[in-house]
């Protein structure tokens, strides 16, 4: 009879254990949602959209590779919205939907997914040199990215379907139509469903949020379901429709819907809860962009290119709300990063929130009227520093690092102080930025994705880099 070899018990329970702690990880992360260390798993990373990973990113980088797609983006909206709005007195406009400009990524596990607008795809790449591990295609434009939870891709097409793909090799596991069935139509120059899926799908705690729906005719529908097998848990018939990423924070379900403020429904049961407040009419909320940051909701980056802050007792009411201008924003502890038409911004966060508050508020109490002398009642007092930024279009933080995605480059940011640690060369406009195990990944409209590390640069260019030491 052969010998069997027969482990150590020591090394055996090692082992044992180390596989306990790697099972428990994966638990938690499968059934909250919860990014792993040096993940990135949803659109700017989480589903409270924050932009913000605690994974470190070493200067200077290099660019290890870069991805060009076979077919650039094609969004569902043209780039440039109307001049301006003589009804509502608004200059000059800002676009609200634009939420595929860009080949979005997610990455875990070594895996970089994204959804294409072109070829109505989902692809994954190797994160290690970019190669394409595999693709599925499904029946129409895929324009947000997926989420990557417990060796699973979800991801939402155009088709009206929500679709879960095994990670490792792209097999169908299940998909759920969100509509009430399968009916096409031409529109945005692609055959789609009556029933679209344009938002951003949430996986937590083991159920899948989205909505399918664009034609206020036609209904629309907030689902909620089972990410283990695509069972439904709840689906409600809805007042709106979806223009970009959906937002969870504990309570409620935020949905943007491009030309007006976000509409708010009760995470639990998917009840409609109201719409966020509008911010007037020379303050328009709407857009694309919205991000949970504590109790508060920051929103907007629509036709007055602003961002809008309120909290969920706001949700339904029509009251003034803080503003600030910009087209991005992150928060990282007790700071927010904004970023505007031409500048980066750092800001005291419960200062700003707080006097902007206050100054908003009818009938002020002279115990308020002293709070706001005693806060500073200027821009001033809350903005802690200001650099030139223009040609910017994407904001994450990443470590102790701000990125900022620009015209064909992208820029590293020292936090206490605004100055530029470091630039990299793309190609295009760098709608998109995520970061995991110590990478940087840049999307732009042409159909580029780049990947940066430490180390020296990859044979190929571009390979024009800065770093300030």
């Amino acid at each position: 009879m052969a010998s069997r070899h027969l482990p150590d018990p020591t090394t055996h329970r090692k082992n044992l254990l180390r596989g306990s702690i790697w099972l428990a990880v994966g638990l938690v992360a499968w059934t909250t949602g919860v990014a792993a260390w040096g993940d990135w798993p949803a659109y700017r990373h989480d589903g409270r959209r924050s932009g913000v990973s605690a994974d470190p990113i070493k200067l200077p980088l290099a660019q290890a590779w870069v991805h060009h797609a076979a077919h650039a983006p094609k969004p569902a909206w043209p780039e440039l919205p109307a001049q301006r709005d003589v009804y509502r007195r608004v200059p000059t406009l800002g676009p609200t939907t634009t939420f595929d400009r860009a080949f979005h990524v997610a990455v875990a596990d070594g895996a970089v997914c994204f959804g294409s607008s072109a070829d109505d795809a989902v692809y994954c790449l190797d994160a290690s040199n970019g190669q394409v591990r595999w693709s599925f295609t499904t029946d129409a434009p895929v324009r947000l990215a997926p989420v990557l939870v417990g060796g699973r891709v979800y991801a939402g097409s155009d088709d009206g379907c929500l679709y879960c793909l095994r990670a490792g090799d792209g097999s169908l596991l299940w998909k759920y139509r969100g509509g009430p069935e399968d009916r096409r139509l031409p529109g945005n120059g692609r055959m789609m469903s009556l029933w679209p899926v344009r938002c951003g799908v949430v996986v937590e705690e083991g159920i899948a949020y989205f909505c399918a729906g664009l034609f206020p005719s036609q209904g629309s529908y907030l689902c909620a379901v089972r990410a283990e097998d695509g069972a439904e848990v709840w689906k409600q018939k809805i007042s709106v429709a979806s223009q970009g990423y959906l937002v969870a924070s504990r309570s409620h379900l935020y949905v943007p819907t491009g030309r007006t403020a976000p509409q708010a429904f009760d995470r639990r049961t998917g009840k409609d809860v109201g719409p966020l407040p509008g911010g007037g009419a020379n303050r328009l909320a709407g857009g694309c962009f919205t991000v949970v940051v504590d109790d508060t909701v920051l929103y907007s980056a629509g036709e007055t290119m602003g961002i809008h802050a309120a909290t969920p007792e706001a949700v339904g009411k029509n009251e003034k709300v803080v503003f600030a201008d910009g087209l991005r924003v992150v928060a990282d502890g007790p700071m927010s990063y904004i970023l505007t038409k031409d500048r980066l911004c750092a800001l005291d966060r419960a200062h700003w929130l707080e006097l902007g508050r206050l100054q908003a508020k009818p009938g002020k109490t002279p115990e308020d009227q002293a709070r706001i002398a005693a806060l500073g009642g200027t821009r001033r007092d809350f903005v802690k520093w200001e650099v030139p930024c223009v040609d910017a279009y994407d904001l994450i933080v990443a470590g102790n690092m701000i990125f900022v995605g620009e015209l064909d480059r992208v820029t590293a940011y020292q936090p206490t102080d605004g100055r530029i640690l470091w630039r990299g060369e793309v190609r295009g406009k760098a709608y998109g930025l995520a970061a995991s195990d110590g990478r940087l990944y840049a999307s732009t409209e042409q159909g580029f994705v780049h990947c940066f590390q430490t180390g020296t640069p990859s044979p190929g260019g571009p390979h024009r880099f800065e770093f300030v030491e």
